[in-house]
Order: structure tokens, then C-alpha cells, then sequence
């Protein structure tokens, strides 16, 4: 099986990102990973004589402690049978990634007459996923993933101060300290905010909500949306929406703008995949409309003053001297 590099806008790339999304994909199992290989190397192109597959059937295959794999009709060359039993250990998962390969000189050139640069792919790597049990259970495992942790949370911990300008007052710094997270909660969240993969909303949105404005039904509609992150968090969020927007989450504006984001994002894929462009995954919305009334940001708890803690008469009194 010879190494075989593909372009990010080429068909090929493009029917492996409609399995894997953007990087990669983990499966609860060995043979659903395998599945959604197969998936990928079935797709093809063309009626009758001239139907060839989109994937090139030499772009390599390869598996962690594996090597070099071959999708046969009967099964796999080696035998999942012979694949390290650690692929099959209850509670383990499996993901599918692309190999990356970035700065690919390409036939375009640029307005200097150099070739531009692309980003691909050069095969797919299979390798399993560990749950934290697994991990503590191995006699070094267990300090393996606190060092993980340490340097996450502290990654997380200092991004807030770490941000504020160098130049700054102490009082920018200690506002700045005073949203460092302080337990698990605000970690997560944090953590959250951070990772979530917003890329099919950033990059629709703009011409979407032109698209909303220029119609006479929704301009109306633009002028009493919130910033594009509250839309985000409305989108996500039912409970969100309904504390925040709800006149716009009661008429369900929400969940109309998501859908119909998805749906103009599917149907300029369609046309992207004719014209073998790179497409955008809209899938990250859709997760968003199916989790959203459950999903809950978390919240810190507001303090209580009671009556006689704040006397605002004694400050104006001071205030006036």
C-alpha cells in the first residue's frame, strides 16, 4: 500500500470528513471503527463503467501496534482476531483520525507565482482510548493522568490573568484573578467554553444573518438577536434562552435559527461536493438543537445580603462629608 497525500478541497478528503468530521471520530468499539472505514472506502462516484470510488483504495490504513492494515470483503488483513487485546478490553473506545499533513505545495499559484499552500491528509490511524479506570488501574497510569490534569487545570486556571496586559493596574489584575475557577464546576466550564467547536457556526454565521436581514419576515427578527456568543449559548441552551431572551426563546427563534443554519449549511455543501470544495460540518449545530434542553451552563451561586449589611445612606453621608 503506497503513501498517497490528499488535498483538504479534494472529493476524497471530503467524503472522509462526512464520517470523521473535522479530525476524528472515537466508536464504542473495534468493529464500529472498522465499520466506518469500510463506510469510507465504499463511497463511490459515476454510473455503470465509469462508477470508481471517491477514496483512493492505495490511501493508507494503519492501526496503533498494528501497522498497516487491508479491508478485505471477508474481513482484515491482519485479523482483528490478532490485534492487541487492549482494542477489545470492556470500556475501551476507538478512534478513527486523519493523519495530517500541513503545507502542501499545490498547481495554484499565488500572486507571486509561488505554488500555494494546503493542508491534507496522508491516511487514517486506528487506536484505542482509555477510560479513567483503565488508567488508575495500571501501576504508573494513575500518576500519568495527574500530571495531565495538573497541567490542563493549570492551563485553564491561569488563562484569565495570563491574558491581561502587561501594562495593567493591580485592580485590572485582580478582576482578572477574581474569575480564576475555584472548583470542578468552573473548570468544566471553562474547559468547555475553550473546546467547543463553534468553526460551522463562525463561518455561516455572517452571511446568514444577512440572509435573515434581508428578508421583510426576519429583519425584525436580526434587530433583537443578542451578540453571536449568546446566540451560541441560546443555541445550546433552553434553559439559557428562557432566562435571558425569553420572548425570542417563547417564539422559538432559536431553534429556527439553528435548524435553518444546518439546513443552508447542507444544501451549500451539496453544491461544494460537485465542485469538489471543502464542505463545513454541520453536524456541531445539530448536536447543539439535540442537547439543548438539557444542557445547563453552569452557575455560581449569588450571594444574599441581608437586611442591614449595605447601608447606602451611611455611605451618601460620608460621600457628602
Amino acid at each position: 500500500m503506497s503513501s498517497k497525500v490528499i488535498l483538504s478541497t479534494s472529493p476524497a478528503y471530503i467524503a472522509i470528513r462526512a464520517v470523521l468530521g473535522d479530525h476524528r471520530k472515537v466508536f464504542d468499539s473495534l468493529d464500529l471503527a472498522i465499520a466506518a472505514v469500510r463506510t469510507i472506502y465504499s463511497k463511490t462516484v459515476g454510473e455503470g463503467e465509469s462508477k470508481a470510488p471517491i477514496v483512493p483504495s492505495d490511501f493508507p490504513v494503519v492501526a496503533a501496534k498494528v501497522g498497516a492494515i487491508d479491508l478485505t470483503e471477508d474481513g482484515t488483513i491482519p485479523p482483528l482476531s490478532e490485534w492487541p487485546a487492549s482494542y477489545s478490553t470492556e470500556g475501551t473506545r476507538v478512534a478513527v483520525s486523519f493523519i495530517g499533513v500541513r503545507g502542501i505545495e499545490t498547481t495554484e499559484l499565488n500572486e507571486k507565482g509561488e505554488p500555494k499552500k494546503a493542508n491534507g491528509a496522508k491516511g487514517l490511524a486506528i487506536y484505542p482510548l482509555f477510560n479513567v479506570d483503565a488508567i488508575n488501574s495500571s501501576e504508573s497510569g494513575g500518576d500519568w493522568l495527574w500530571k495531565i490534569i495538573e497541567k490542563e487545570m493549570s492551563h485553564v486556571a491561569f488563562r484569565g490573568v495570563r491574558n491581561v496586559d502587561r501594562n495593567s493596574t493591580l485592580e485590572e489584575l485582580s478582576a482578572a484573578a477574581l474569575q480564576m475557577p475555584v472548583n470542578v464546576e468552573d473548570y468544566v466550564e471553562e474547559s468547555r467554553r475553550e473546546a467547543i467547536d463553534s468553526s460551522a457556526f463562525d463561518d455561516t454565521w455572517a452571511n446568514f444573518r444577512k440572509l435573515l436581514k434581508g428578508e421583510p419576515s426576519t429583519t425584525l427578527l436580526v434587530e433583537a438577536l443578542p451578540q453571536k456568543q449568546e446566540v451560541v449559548k441560546a443555541l445550546r441552551s433552553q434553559a439559557y434562552a428562557k432566562e435571558n431572551y425569553g420572548d425570542l426563546e417563547q417564539m422559538g427563534a432559536f431553534v429556527f435559527i439553528g435548524n435553518t443554519m444546518v439546513k443552508v449549511i447542507e444544501m451549500a455543501n451539496q453544491e461544494a461536493i460537485e465542485k469538489g470544495e471543502a464542505t463545513v460540518d454541520a453536524g456541531e449545530i445539530a448536536a447543539w438543537l439535540a442537547k439543548r434542553n438539557e444542557f445547563v451552563f453552569p452557575t455560581q451561586p449569588k450571594k444574599q445580603l441581608a437586611e442591614g449589611q449595605v447601608d447606602f445612606g451611611a455611605f451618601m453621608a460620608k460621600l457628602g462629608g
